[in-house]
């Protein structure tokens, strides 16, 4: 009997070494893979986190107006609303060409057949310098 419960003394001492071992193993990777990448991939990580959190976009400027020596307004700016589409996220191409070719006074069978010709698109211009009204009619 005594040499049983020494047999399962041992086993359990080699279990104990074994699985303390795997944690070790692992350990170590995490400890190695860390080293790694704060020290021989800083300069990439950094640029990329900075990449990730601000970009620049250029605002242009708006154009000045234009006035006679009196100071009296001839030419401005004015800023309107266009219309576009993304072709491949519409569903229902016929029923979406026909509101808005009643909206925008134009055919609807052209709509459509220009709608379906750049089905693959993710974007598409339908109307530019749409007036207020018809802008709201749209946004309804």
């Amino acid at each position: 009997m005594d040499s049983v419960s020494h047999n399962q003394s041992q086993r359990l001492k080699w279990r104990t070494h074994v699985v303390f071992a795997t944690l070790l193993m692992i350990w170590g990777a995490i400890a190695f893979r860390l080293v790694y990448l704060q020290c021989y991939q800083r300069s990439e990580l950094i640029q990329k986190s900075s990449d990730q959190a601000s970009f620049l976009e250029p605002i242009p400027p708006r154009p000045g107006d234009i006035v006679d020596r009196n100071g009296r307004l001839l030419a401005t700016s004015v800023v309107t609303k266009s219309l576009y589409l993304v072709p491949r996220k519409i569903s229902d191409t016929w029923q979406t060409s026909n509101k808005l070719a009643e909206v925008l006074n134009v055919s609807a069978e052209s709509l459509f057949e220009r709608i379906s010709r750049h089905r693959e698109k993710g974007f598409l211009w339908i109307k530019r310098r749409l007036d207020d009204d018809t802008s709201e009619q749209i946004e309804q």
